[in-house]
């Protein structure tokens, strides 16, 4: 059967997927599925299965799998970044680092020899190591998610870190994903990439060091077994992206990880395009000293100072070549729409996207109620939960901070999946929780980030994560 995937779910405005069943449990994004593959099977089984595919577990396991340069730790540190963002414990278990601190031999591309037992033991034992690790970390936890970043290149490899977790723990999830790249431009920009950052080439020469590390690829190539190609491996649950994200493949896996996890993968990509958050501008009661809640204030016009920024803004962006064809993303409130409006100027070609789920935070029965005051005019009780667990404290009447980004969190897959800048105009409350994304700051800390007045905070890809660059109103004169 075939389906439409949903838009939130696609990896591109401009592209489309079908959803393709394969047998029980298997579907494809990116591609159809062969015919004679698809098992017919009682509807009483197929629900079993699907009921057995969609644990109960709150302890993830996700092991990598890839040859060197395939984008492995990139997408580990991203996951890590964004299941700590919705409050998930995360850590990222990498089997390199561990073996630079551990192994004392020489470690260029002849480490690597498949055909060298004496280095196989040596690394098949590291990677034992770390798993150790990895599940002494999760025993501690009640609700966590390892990753386990190796390359996990082969069928026996595999066997053996799934049968490992479950001795250990049965109830503990194994979903292995499999990242695989056939964009010579793109191996060749990850292998640069980790050159001039590996401790392993620390004070090599560079065309040296490229030589050595293509060698060490060749040596994972002659193993390699990709996941699931020969029907030996239809027990496990996995996904495997080709590109990143231009052809996923998913098998045996239901539940949270699709609905969370899968529409963040398949959003990612390496591109280099800069996000805005831009706070609404000054509203008209706030420019006459009055409270900002007296009366509406979602329809509040700007402020004299308020229009004089949004002018200037929206000049600077037209006269800056790399955010001139931006995609800006608004919430309902009227002052964001206006400034939204001044930016398009028009053009059709700079696209407005409105989104009510970048509306404010909703506390409820304290809404208005200034954060410096918010100990003194709330509740001793609401105020002592706060404290204690400020993610799950819900205002009355509102949210809480899990609510909240669990509302946003769409917005961050949309964000990620642009491949032109993103200008993100919304109310403060907002733009502190997605701060904390792009700093990888923890969202309990939410109201402790500061985003000024009448600014930008620009944050910009950097390696796997984000750096951040504050543009003042002053500088938009530049």
């Amino acid at each position: 059967t075939s389906s439409t995937w949903p838009a939130p779910l696609c990896c591109s405005g401009t592209l489309s997927f079908s959803m393709s069943v394969k047998g029980a449990g298997h579907y494809v994004v990116g591609g159809d599925a062969d015919p004679s593959q698809v098992q017919n099977m009682s509807s009483l089984e197929h629900m079993r299965i699907r009921r057995d595919l969609t644990p109960t577990s709150s302890k993830t396991i996700l092991a990598m799998v890839g040859l060197p340069a395939r984008g492995k730790s990139f997408i580990s540190f991203r996951m890590e970044l964004f299941f700590s963002w919705v409050a998930v414990e995360t850590r990222v278990f990498n089997v390199g680092q561990h073996r630079r601190k551990a192994e004392t031999a020489t470690q260029d591309a002849s480490y690597f020899d498949p055909n060298n037992k004496e280095m196989k033991a040596s690394r098949e034992k590291l990677a034992e190591d770390v798993l150790r690790e990895l599940l002494a970390w999760l025993d501690g936890h009640s609700e966590a998610v390892a990753i386990f970043d190796a390359t996990n290149s082969t069928r026996e490899r595999r066997r053996r870190v799934r049968n490992f977790v479950f001795e250990h723990n049965p109830s503990y999830q194994v979903i292995f994903i499999e990242s695989r790249c056939d964009d010579p431009v793109m191996i060749e920009t990850n292998v640069r990439a980790k050159l001039l950052k590996s401790p392993d080439y620390v004070g090599v020469d560079y065309e040296d060091a490229r030589r050595d590390f293509y060698i060490r690829m060749d040596m994972y190539r002659r193993t390699f077994e990709a996941v699931g190609n020969d029907g030996e491996e239809d027990d496990l649950s996995y996904i495997k992206m080709l590109n990143l994200s231009s052809h996923v493949v998913v098998h045996r896996v239901y539940g949270r990880v699709t609905t969370n996890l899968l529409p963040y993968l398949m959003a990612l990509h390496v591109g280099q395009r800069p996000v805005w958050l831009v706070r609404m501008p000054q509203s008209a009661t706030e420019g006459e000293g009055t409270s900002p809640l007296t009366g509406c204030w979602c329809d509040a016009a700007m402020s004299a100072a308020g229009r004089r920024f949004a002018e200037n803004l929206a000049a600077f962006v037209w006269r800056n070549e790399e955010v001139r064809h931006c995609r800006v993303f608004a919430c309902t409130h009227r002052r964001s729409l206006d400034m939204a409006a001044l930016l398009e100027g028009g053009n059709a070609g700079k696209r407005v996207s409105v989104h009510p789920l970048l509306n404010p935070m909703d506390w409820g029965a304290y809404e208005g109620i200034s954060r410096r005051d918010f100990e003194e005019r709330t509740s001793a009780q609401f105020f002592a939960d706060f404290v204690r667990d400020p993610m799950n404290t819900r205002f009355p009447g509102g949210e809480c901070y899990s609510d909240f980004v669990r509302r946003i969190q769409p917005v961050i897959v949309e964000i990620e999946q642009q491949l032109e800048p993103v200008i993100i105009i919304a109310p403060t409350s907002v733009l502190e929780v997605l701060y904390c994304y792009f700093a990888k700051s923890p969202v309990s800390k939410a109201s402790e980030v500061v985003i000024p007045r009448h600014s930008i905070v620009e944050w910009r890809p950097s390696g796997a994560g984000f750096t951040m660059k504050l543009i003042q109103e002053a500088d938009l004169a530049v």
